[in-house]
Order: structure tokens, then C-alpha cells, then sequence
């Protein structure tokens, strides 16, 4: 899969933090004393991403094999705050070295008013990155930050970051695309709904898949079966709505109300795409469905490439991918006729890296050209038993 570098906007800002955008790396400018974005300081700009951590003590055992030293140092508490002219990250232990305190991207607070916390529990330095992991509401995260400078420039850097992900084997659907104010709201709303809907295991159906593959076929079939008790959620969406769309498919909302919902955690799972269309799962829907006493089960759509985050913050609901060859997606989108050339490239590379969704989800339905009454037959039975 070929390599490619994001452009800087501007020091300190990290450019490619956003689900959907086809980057896998964040570049941003870090400050070496530490303090980013001030006038008259050097910078030195790097690459970094962060993924879920499944198993830490795999991951420590891979980076020692490797070569890697881990830092004999005390845990550190990095508080992440916004402040008006920058957004700052400040350890209070100082027992790390002062390469490892730089600028963050944040969006704001938390909605208690707390600061976010991160635990950086440990620290492992190679040649010229450094591979941190941290604890987010008792999940854990590794971090990965590869400079320019001591990599011998942005491709090496980039070479470098893929190395590092393949060493510790991180698949690209592992990869958290939030910052860690943001994650911590995801994570801390998560907890808080799933404690008023009780447990889901067989009542919350997910159904994934990339665009074109037939998910929102089958799930307007569900809906038009009307079967007592099984109950659809619309997501909601900030796209133009297409003539064969239906009224209750969606929830429409514009983009700025759509960014502050996913900010404040208030999607089960979401995605913005290129050109300001998102499409997200809101909690409270699903919680005022599951709740009602006319509900037995319900399923809704979720965007492909979110696997591994509702793996981890809603382990119990039902996950169901619906898949199709790359080549059909293809014919299907440019039949539709309803997205940009750009967009259609867009939504290719996502089907090709959301291949690993397979391997994430409890059921995979190949959706293929001719095999849709198969499909429906196979849906049917996961949802209705």
C-alpha cells in the first residue's frame, strides 16, 4: 500500500486526526523545548499516530526484541487543557525527557469541566522514534511519534511509522484517529449509555460494510418487513439528502451540529468523510429504542473502519459486515452516479483497508453481484433467529 505524506498546515497542528480523511498519521510541529507554537522557537515537525493496545505486554515484549530501551522512568500524568492561543500538553511528573512534552492537537474540555488525563504508564526509545502507552479510562493506547529530523527527513519518517506499525502489529483499523480529549469523552459517554441500556448481547445488531456493498439495501428490506419487535435506528447525517432515500432513514443534521456531537462523544460510532458528509450513530437513539417495552431488538448501520473502537466500547452488540469484491464496489458507485470522482477514490481506499473488518466482526455476509435474496436470507436469520 503505497505511502503518503499529509501536508503541514501550520506548527503544531496536527492535520489528519479526522475518521474518514484516508490518512493514517498525524504530522504536526513539536517545539524541542518542549513548548509548541511560539514565535522565534524552533520546531521540529513529526509523524505519529496512536491505535488501540489489546495486549501491553505483548506489545513491550515486541518493541525489547526489537532492540528498543524502555525508559526506567515513574509514570507520568499528561493533562491535555485548551488554552486560547495554543493547545498544550504538560506532564507533571518531569521525570521524562523533554522531547516527550510537546504540543497536542485538543478540542476542549471535558463535558464535566474536568481536565482529560492520560496515564503514560511507559516509554520505549528506538533509532530516533519513541513509542509511548498510555491509559485512557482504563483502556490502553500506544503512541508513536517519529521526528523528521531524526529520521532524515518526512518520507523516512513515514517509512519509519510503517515499520514500527508492522513491528508491533497494528492493523490500519487499529489506528485511533482521535485525539485523547476526544477519546476520553467517546469512551466516558459510552460507559455512561451503556449502563441505561443494560446488556445487548443479541438485542443490538451493527451492521458495517463499505459504501456500495448492500448494507443499506438490506437494512431497508428489515425495515420494510415490519416484524414485530425488531426496530431500526436511523443514523444521523450531514450529507444532502439522494432521491432514493427515505424518509425515516436518516436523522438530518448540518455539519457544525454533527462535529459537536462527535467531539462530545454522543456517537455509538461515526465518520466524516471528505466534503463535510458524516454520518454517525447517536446514543440517546439507541437508547430510547432499546428501552421501549415494544422493542425485542434492534439493528442500525455503522460506518467501515470503526471495527476495533465498537469492539472495544460496546463488546457486547452484534457486529455484521456486509462485503462485496473491490471491483463490484467500483461498478455499483460509479452506477449510483452520486459521489465526485474524489469521492469514489475516497471510499475505494477505505473498502481496501477495511478489509481487516472481517476478522473483527461476528458475521461477514459476501454481498456479491446476483447473491442479494442469499444475503437477505442470511441477515434474516443473525437478526430475526
Amino acid at each position: 500500500m503505497g505511502k503518503r505524506i499529509p501536508e503541514i498546515e501550520s506548527a503544531g497542528t496536527a492535520v489528519s486526526g479526522s475518521p474518514g480523511h484516508g490518512q493514517r498519521y498525524d504530522v504536526a510541529r513539536t517545539s524541542r523545548s518542549g513548548t509548541e507554537g511560539k514565535t522565534g522557537q524552533a520546531t521540529m515537525p513529526k509523524v505519529r499516530f496512536k491505535a488501540h493496545c489489546i495486549d501491553r505486554l505483548d506489545i513491550g515484549s515486541r518493541l525489547v526484541h526489537s532492540g528498543a530501551q524502555r525508559l526506567a522512568r515513574t509514570a507520568a500524568t499528561a493533562s491535555y487543557f485548551d488554552v486560547p492561543a495554543e493547545n498544550a500538553k504538560y506532564y507533571e511528573s518531569e521525570s521524562y525527557e523533554a522531547g516527550l512534552i510537546g504540543q497536542f492537537q485538543t478540542v476542549s474540555s471535558t463535558p464535566d469541566g474536568t481536565d482529560p488525563t492520560v496515564l503514560r504508564e511507559a516509554v520505549f526509545t528506538g533509532d530516533g522514534w519513541t513509542v509511548g502507552i498510555d491509559k485512557v479510562c482504563d483502556h490502553d493506547f500506544v503512541h508513536v511519534e517519529v521526528p523528521y529530523e531524526l529520521a532524515d527527513g518526512p518520507q523516512s519518517a513515514i517509512a519509519q511509522a510503517e515499520s514500527i506499525r508492522e513491528l508491533l502489529g497494528i492493523g490500519y483499523l487499529d489506528i485511533v484517529p482521535w485525539p485523547y480529549p476526544q477519546l476520553r469523552n467517546i469512551i466516558r459517554t459510552a460507559q455512561h449509555w451503556r449502563g441505561r441500556t443494560g446488556h445487548l448481547e443479541g438485542r443490538l445488531f451493527l451492521i458495517d460494510g463499505p459504501s456500495a456493498a448492500g448494507k443499506s439495501t438490506l437494512a431497508r428490506t428489515l425495515r420494510e418487513d415490519d416484524k414485530p419487535g425488531y426496530r431500526y435506528v436511523p443514523r444521523c447525517t450531514s450529507r444532502a439528502r439522494r432521491p432514493e432515500d427515505v424518509s425515516d432513514e436518516y436523522v438530518d443534521i448540518d455539519i457544525d451540529t454533527f462535529r459537536t456531537l462527535a467531539h462530545d462523544g454522543q456517537f455509538i460510532d461515526y465518520r466524516e468523510f471528505k466534503f463535510k458528509m458524516g454520518y454517525g450513530l447517536r446514543w440517546s437513539d439507541i437508547a430510547t429504542t432499546m428501552n421501549s417495552p415494544q422493542t425485542r431488538a434492534a439493528y442500525a448501520l455503522v460506518n467501515l473502519g470503526n471495527s476495533r473502537h465498537i469492539q472495544r466500547f460496546v463488546p457486547d452488540a452484534t457486529t455484521i459486515l456486509v462485503a462485496a469484491p473491490l471491483d463490484q464496489l467500483e461498478q455499483r458507485m460509479r452506477a449510483r452516479a452520486a459521489h465526485a470522482p474524489e469521492a469514489i477514490a475516497e471510499r475505494l481506499e477505505n473498502a481496501r483497508r477495511g478489509i481487516e473488518a472481517a476478522s473483527m466482526s461476528d458475521h461477514v455476509i459476501e454481498n456479491a453481484n446476483g447473491r442479494l435474496d442469499d444475503s437477505l436470507r442470511t441477515i434474516r436469520k443473525l437478526i430475526y433467529g
